[in-house]
Order: C-alpha cells, then sequence, then structure tokens
C-alpha cells in the first residue's frame, strides 16, 4: 500500500473530545459495564495504553500474521482506542490519524464549532525523528508542540507518537505535549529501545521465517508491567514445535540486573552485546537451544536447516 508518510494511516478517523474536568484523566473502558478504569491522561500513558491493548509488544508466529500489515496495525489501534474514553467520548472518536487537518484547519474548525473551553483533539504520526519540542517527516513539514515530547527518542526512527492538540487563544490549533515510542517499522509497531534492539528484531524476524519453513513457530514479546509500560532490555521467546512441544528462551540487551527483568532466571537467557551479533554468537546460541530440543523431542527433523 503506497501513503504519503505524514498521512500514513488510510482512511483515518478523526474527531474530538473534552478532558475530564475533575481529574484530567482517561479513562479504559472494558465494554462490561458503565463503569471505566482511570489511567494516567498524559500522553505517554495513553500511548502505551493503547500500544499495550493493540498488543503491539508481542510478535506472533508467523502462521497468524504471515506479513505485516499497516492496515492490520491500525485497526488493532483503532480497537484499543475505542476502549479508552476520555471525558465522554472513546478515544477512537477524537483521534486523527492525518497531519494534513492540522495544517489546513479542519481540526480547528471542528474544535471552534463543537465544543468550547478545554477542548482537545490527539494526532497519532509515525515520524521518521523526534527532537524535545518537534516531530519530524520524511516529506511533510515539523510539527512544534508548545511544552515538550517525551518518550525514548535516543535511537533513529521510526516512531509511533501520539500528540496533544488544542486551541490557542486566537481560535488556531496547537499542538501541546505528545510522546513517542520508536517502533520495530513504519508497518510493525513492535517497541524498541535502541536501534541496537531493532538489529536484534530483524534477526528474530529471520529466524522466525527460516524455522516456519520446517512448521516450528515462533513468537517474540516485551514484558509490560502493571502500568503498562513496557520493559525495556527483555524479549521473551516462545518456541512451539510440531509435536506440540514448546521452549521458552531470553534474550537480555543489555547489563540491566534489574529484579524485575531477571524474575525469570530458570529460562536460558542470552545476554547481548553488539559483538554478539557481529560474531554471530547470538545466533548461534539460538540455534543451539532449539536444536536441543529438537534433539530431545523429535529426532526426525530435517536436516537442511539454513541459518538467517
Amino acid at each position: 500500500m503506497k501513503s504519503e508518510p505524514c498521512n500514513p494511516f488510510p482512511d483515518s478517523r478523526c474527531g474530538v473530545a473534552l478532558s475530564d474536568p475533575a481529574t484530567g484523566s482517561a479513562r479504559l473502558y472494558d465494554g462490561s459495564s458503565r463503569d471505566v478504569q482511570l489511567i494516567g491522561g498524559d500522553t505517554s500513558s495513553l500511548l502505551l495504553t493503547l500500544m499495550a491493548r493493540a498488543s503491539c509488544h508481542i510478535l506472533p508466529p508467523l502462521i497468524e500474521r504471515p506479513e505485516e500489515s499497516l492496515d492490520d496495525a491500525i485497526e488493532a489501534m483503532r480497537g484499543a482506542a475505542r476502549m479508552i474514553m476520555i471525558g465522554k467520548l472513546p478515544l477512537d472518536r477524537m483521534l486523527w490519524t492525518r497531519s494534513r487537518p492540522y495544517w489546513n484547519g479542519e481540526i480547528a474548525n471542528r474544535l471552534n464549532a463543537t465544543f468550547k473551553g478545554d477542548a482537545q483533539a490527539y494526532l497519532l504520526l509515525i515520524a521518521t525523528a523526534v527532537a524535545p519540542r518537534a516531530l519530524y517527516f520524511k516529506r511533510a513539514a515539523p510539527i512544534i508542540v508548545t511544552q515538550s515530547i517525551s518518550g525514548q527518542c535516543a535511537s533513529g526512527g521510526p516512531f509511533l507518537a501520539l500528540l496533544r492538540c488544542g486551541i490557542d487563544a486566537g481560535g488556531r490549533i496547537e499542538a501541546i505535549s505528545g510522546h513517542a515510542q520508536a517502533i520495530a517499522s513504519p508497518a510493525c509497531f513492535f517497541p524498541i529501545f535502541s536501534d541496537f534492539e531493532r538489529d536484534i528484531i530483524h534477526i528474530l524476524r529471520a529466524l522466525q521465517r527460516n524455522l516456519d519453513r520446517y512448521g516450528i513457530n515462533l513468537s517474540i514479546s516485551r514484558p509490560i508491567d502493571a502500568m503498562s509500560k513496557f520493559l525495556a532490555c527483555r524479549l521473551n521467546i516462545n518456541v512451539h514445535f510440531q509435536d506440540a512441544s514448546k521452549c521458552r528462551l531470553c534474550v537480555m540487551t543489555s547489563d540491566s540486573q534489574t529484579p524485575s527483568l531477571w524474575q525469570t532466571r530458570s529460562v536460558p537467557t542470552f545476554r547481548f552485546h553488539r559483538a554478539s551479533l557481529q560474531d554471530g554468537r547470538f545466533v548461534q546460541w539460538l540455534q543451539n537451544r532449539i536444536f536441543d530440543h529438537i534433539g530431545r523431542t523429535n529426532p526426525g527433523f530435517p536436516d537442511d536447516y539454513q541459518a538467517p
């Protein structure tokens, strides 16, 4: 699918909403009752909760998702946005996914015509670079915020960013604040925390494709905590074999000794350094672990496997 870098989401929805006057928080709606769960109302909490509920932190086996699809990724985000309430409206009704309406006054006209006071809209965009107060795009003007853009922005792009917008004293739209999360690719919203991790994900996806040829399903996930924050430095790998057996592996992408990161010490763990990519130790470790399991459970496994 071909689309403009500044307008990466086809068939986008748009709308507006008022902040919750009592708490300024967004609310998570589970669809089961009128009661909703309060979550942080800042753009950081909103974006990370959206990504968590859309399962962006999970890369399923190829049998479940053969190809990365921007349409599928967006649909998952929309489904998550329907479960988050800001004031009395669900987030998907006040979420714009194109930058053009920001520049041509469409968002401002909608806000001015519909609401007064602290009306807000949100922009969900894919950026190529992020600065403390600006989002940059490949072929579009940067968007400058009046406050700041938080997030993990040290790595290279792409980034998935959520901007909170409002109306200034002159009735014009302005981007107020935002949060950006580095992602694996424009069509894969898997959160990453360094360019190094992006390289690791590419290797794991190559291994995933190779193993799929033999009916072995590999999934990759990043743990999240109770606040829907992604745990940096750790990736979980689950491998499911044809005989219904499985094995679990863990990859650490730094030297962190944080207890929460090491609560599954019984799982075979590879501690990553950049040299591990360059000298092939990581790929060899993965293959040894997988073939060791195969040797115990499936002696008839084909011997023509090619390393990624």
